[in-house]
């Protein structure tokens, strides 16, 4: 069972991938009879030579009953040195068990093996294949030209000229589990596909030096669960070459730290899939796609960038989200790194949720819960975030950010949806903590319904300290896009059909910088409640030029004369100064600047607060 709690749906199809999933050992491997001479090979160290199989131009074709490889056995494909495509379909109603060495001693030839029973690979599977590694539980390979060779054997098998394409199913497909595995593939292509995909306590990596690291592609009929593994596509220090890009693809996709299968105890570890360059060669992208849902706990999304060459991007197609116990997402330049963060886009159907950790936050403060982020910590820039849904929700400090620690810019952030909430210290924040005369990023927000907005009260001093910039009033949340240290706010727009802020929630592009001015925050709503204590919404500098406040395309400045919009009768946006009213009065609209009240909003550090409708 899981830790976390799944919907039924969910559940039910990860049973059927881990029901089982301790594979006995089966005795040897053999060939079918289909494409020669049925016959048992002998073992423990098995040789395919290409006349145990049949050549149809630079595609070599095998047929086997069985294909198992023991604890401590091997199997090698050998033949001529044009063999493009070695071609292997298991046909006799078994899973294959792949627990030891898997070779090739043809050069550069791509390796297909399908069993459309199933495989499970073990925790002494090694690759060693100077080619490509695709493994699948399809019952057919098509190729370049359409044709298809099918592992039913009551079909004559088909000898086509034509590369392969891609795997494909015409009935139930059998499941793969890679269990305790390291398989590494260097520069060439790693594949699997199956009907549900269960890896568990692996590690899938491909690397490189000055070339192209291979591209790593998991893709599921029903279901991908990765738990406790690391799925990684790199360069080598130093090296030139390009990361390889990883794609994962079935409807449901749940990566987790842990998984709990009676009899069985794996060490939790989080689960990380990541593309990374350290050299001047780019990171690669990585691509999730899962119609259903996406659940990331505890595990994360990476690209990352160490040097020069930039970080790749992340895209999520899903159509629901779930971040939860410190999932997260993020595309990021290192310290060491004159390289960009990556770009992410998240496109999701339905909902999106991000739940960072139950209270108390971590005395560290902000980078630790859930969180989509785009992160800079040298002189590299970070990244720009993009996320479509129908609702967002952001609790117990989840987090939205693109930031820079370093000399370059915030990137921006570009969120559409219907409906908002951001509640329990959660924000979003494209803020400029760093030490160049870097811009805070922009933040805009387009929501055609609702935006609630509500912060949570901090009590640790060291959680006060280490986020002063952040907190009004002893609160957390909100939308932030401050410049710290140095350099500009950045500019918030926040469009939606009814905005509600309370309990100190924070609209915020204000510069604390010792050199730099606000931000401005453009705000366009129907229907705007502040209720349940302060609300804040700052466009104040403490040493350069405050920010512009625009309210429904009205600057607040000394020509605004305070009529408010009709739809904004009850918040009563008045333009006379307002100290001396009392709090029992029906609502106010206060302008607070660091030494003295104005006599106009021009200088505005903006604090409004109404009492509950």
């Amino acid at each position: 069972m899981f830790k976390h709690s799944l919907s039924k749906k969910i559940c039910g199809l990860i049973s059927l991938i881990i029901t089982g999933f301790i594979v006995p050992g089966y005795a040897e491997i053999t060939l079918d009879g289909s494409l020669g001479t049925a016959s048992t090979l002998p073992g423990p160290d098995y040789m395919i030579g290409a006349e145990l199989g049949r050549q149809k131009g630079n595609n070599l074709f095998h047929s086997f009953g069985e294909f198992n490889i023991n604890t401590g056995d091997s199997a090698t494909f050998t033949g001529p040195a044009h063999i493009e495509n070695i071609i292997g379909r298991v046909t006799g109603g078994n899973p294959s068990l792949i627990d030891g060495a898997l070779n090739s001693t043809i050069p550069s030839a791509d390796l297909y093996l399908l069993n459309p029973n199933g495989v499970m690979m073990g925790p002494n599977a090694k690759l060693d294949i100077d080619g490509s590694f695709h493994l699948s539980s399809a019952d057919y390979l098509r190729f370049a030209d359409g044709q298809r060779f099918e592992a039913n054997t009551k079909v004559s098998p088909l000898l086509i000229v034509a590369p392969p394409e891609a795997f494909g199913f015409l009935d139930k497909m059998g499941d793969i589990k890679i269990i305790g595995s390291k398989l590494e593939n260097g520069d060439k292509d790693f594949s699997v596909m199956a009907g549900n995909l269960l890896i568990v306590s692996s590690d899938i990596r491909s690397t490189t030096l000055d070339g192209q690291a291979g591209h790593i592609l998991l893709q599921a009929a029903n279901s991908i669960q990765i738990a406790a593994s690391t799925i990684v596509s790199e360069t080598q220090s130093g090296g030139s070459g390009h990361a390889g890009n990883i794609m994962l693809k079935s409807p449901i996709i749940v990566l987790d730290d842990h998984i709990e299968v009676k009899g069985v105890d794996y060490e939790p570890k989080n689960t990380q899939v990541s593309t990374r360059t350290t050299g001047t060669g780019d990171g690669g992208y990585v691509q999730i796609d899962a119609p259903l849902q996406l659940i990331i706990s505890n595990s994360a999304i990476f690209a990352q960038t160490e040097a020069t060459g930039n970080a790749g991007d992340i895209t999520l197609n899903v159509g629901k989200l779930t971040f939860q116990d410190g999932g997260r997402v993020n595309a990021s330049s290192a310290k060491t790194a004159t390289g960009n963060g990556g770009n992410i886009t998240v496109n999701v159907r339905d909902s999106a949720t991000i739940i960072g950790h139950s209270p108390p936050l971590p005395p560290d403060g902000r980078i630790q819960p859930s969180a989509i982020g785009s992160s800079a910590f040298g002189s590299g820039d970070s990244g720009t975030i993009r996320i479509t849904a129908q609702t967002l929700n952001l609790d117990k400090y989840g987090t939205i950010q693109t930031l820079t620690k370093g000399f370059g810019d915030a990137g921006d952030i570009k969120i559409t949806v219907h409906d908002l909430k951001i509640t329990h210290g959660a924000d979003i924040d494209a803020s400029n903590e760093g030490n160049g005369y870097s811009k805070s990023g922009d933040i805009d927000i387009t929501a055609t319904g609702n935006v609630f907005i509500t912060a949570e009260p901090v009590t640790s001093e060291e959680t006060l300290r280490l986020n002063e910039k952040f907190v009004y009033n002893n609160h957390l949340g909100g939308v932030y896009s401050i410049a710290e240290k140095t350099g500009h706010g950045g500019n918030i727009k926040l469009t939606a059909g009814k905005l509600t802020l309370r309990d100190n929630g924070v609209i915020s592009a204000k510069s604390t910088a010792y050199t730099g001015d606000g931000g401005n925050i453009n705000i366009n709503t129907n229907e705007l409640y502040i209720s349940g204590g302060d609300a804040w919404i700052d466009v104040s500098s403490e040493f350069g030029l405050n920010g512009e406040f625009i309210l429904n395309s009205t600057k607040l400045k000394d020509d605004f004369l305070g009529i408010p919009p009709p739809q904004f009768q009850d918040a009563r946006l008045t333009y006379n100064r307002c100290a001396s009213m009392s709090r029992e009065n029906l609502s106010r609209f206060l302008i607070i600047t660091r030494d003295i009240l104005p006599p106009s909003p021009e200088d505005l550090r903006t604090h409004l607060y109404m009492p509950e409708m």
